[in-house]
C-alpha cells in the first residue's frame, strides 16, 4: 500500500496513476497525515462499483426499509455515481466494462 501527501501526488500525478494501474493497488493520498482520497485503476473502480451495486441490490427491500432518509439519499447518489462512472469507462480500457458481466463473474467467484 502506497501512501503519499496530496502535494507530492500533484507533482507526480502520472507516476501515481501508473503505480495504481500497473500494481493493481490503490495509492492513498493524505492531507496533514490523514487519508483524504485514493487513486485506483479504472478497471478496479468498475469492479468495486459493480460489487457495491450488487450488494445494494441484494435484499435491497429489507435494507432500504431500515434506512434513514439521509442514508437512502446517499445510496441513491452512490448508485447514480456508479452508473455515470460505468458510462465513462472507454470500452477496452478495462477487462470487464459491462456491469452485467461483472455481476456474473463476481457471483461465480463467491
Amino acid at each position: 500500500m502506497l501512501t503519499m501527501p496530496l502535494t507530492a501526488a500533484r507533482a507526480r500525478l502520472a507516476e501515481v496513476v501508473d503505480h495504481a494501474r500497473v500494481n493493481h493497488e490503490p495509492v492513498y493520498l493524505t492531507r496533514r497525515n490523514r487519508p483524504v482520497a485514493a487513486v485506483v485503476a479504472a478497471d478496479r473502480l468498475v469492479e468495486l462499483l459493480a460489487a457495491e451495486a450488487e450488494l445494494a441490490g441484494a435484499g435491497a427491500g429489507e435494507r432500504n426499509a431500515a434506512l434513514t432518509p439521509s442514508e437512502a439519499s446517499r445510496l441513491r447518489e452512490f448508485e447514480e455515481l456508479a452508473a455515470r462512472a460505468a458510462r465513462h469507462i472507454k470500452p477496452g480500457t478495462a477487462p470487464l466494462t459491462d456491469p452485467a458481466a461483472l455481476y456474473s463473474e463476481r457471483a461465480a467467484r463467491l
